[in-house]
């Protein structure tokens, strides 16, 4: 039998050794595999959404959590209790793994960049 406990913005998991093997989680998110006491700990592996989270949120004490970035990426459209979040994630992350995180949003590349150049032009008329 498997223990799952939620620690911040990572899934851990304990199962017994004899049940380790490599898998991905249900949503398809990649996990790493370390041997722990007397099981195995499964960490979710960062995703370009959880680098973009980290982003936005780095200089200030109250900001977007993962779903709004990924709500504000899929959308174009920023809320304005978000403005710096979203400017300061635009002008701080490198452009690769901006690019990443919108298609993780989307899930379509090119919708993923109309929404970016969309965020952008919103933030730039403020």
């Amino acid at each position: 039998m498997a223990t799952a406990k939620k620690i911040g913005n990572s899934l851990w998991v304990l199962i017994p050794a004899a049940m380790a093997k490599e898998f991905h989680l249900a949503d398809g998110v990649p996990i790493s595999i370390a041997a722990s006491g007397s099981g195995i700990q499964i960490k979710r592996k960062p995703t370009a959404l959880d680098a973009a989270w980290v982003s936005a949120n780095v200089s200030y004490k109250n900001g977007p959590s993962i779903d709004e970035i990924g709500r504000i990426l899929a959308s174009g459209k920023v809320p304005i209790k978000y403005v710096v979040h979203i400017n300061h994630l635009l002008t701080e992350m490198p452009r690769k793994l901006l690019e990443a995180a919108a298609f993780e949003a989307t899930s379509d590349p090119v919708m993923a960049m109309k929404k970016l150049q969309k965020i952008g032009a919103q933030i730039a008329n403020l």
